[in-house]
């Protein structure tokens, strides 16, 4: 059968970092029209970052992406047998 096979799991955190990643493309996009800069965005793009990615602050914002994009990492890994 197919063998990059994923489990309901981990295609749902590989949809929800693709949903997370966008959202901070198009917000940034949006504010700066090039790239992710928080300090040069100012208070308002900042605002529309967080909002449209549901974290409370800069910090949150940037755990998440973090986190996303590790869990993206390991189940990309796993399914290609790349795993370290």
């Amino acid at each position: 059968q197919d063998a990059l096979a994923l489990s309901d799991s981990d295609l749902e955190a590989l949809i929800k970092a693709d949903r997370l990643m966008w959202r901070v493309q198009a917000a940034t996009r949006l504010v700066t029209g090039g790239t992710l800069d928080p300090d040069a965005m100012g208070q308002g793009g900042r605002a529309l970052l967080l909002r449209e990615t549901d974290a409370s602050d800069m910090a949150d914002h940037e755990a998440r992406l973090a986190e996303a994009a590790a869990a993206s990492d390991r189940i990309i890994s796993r399914a290609l047998g790349t795993e370290a």
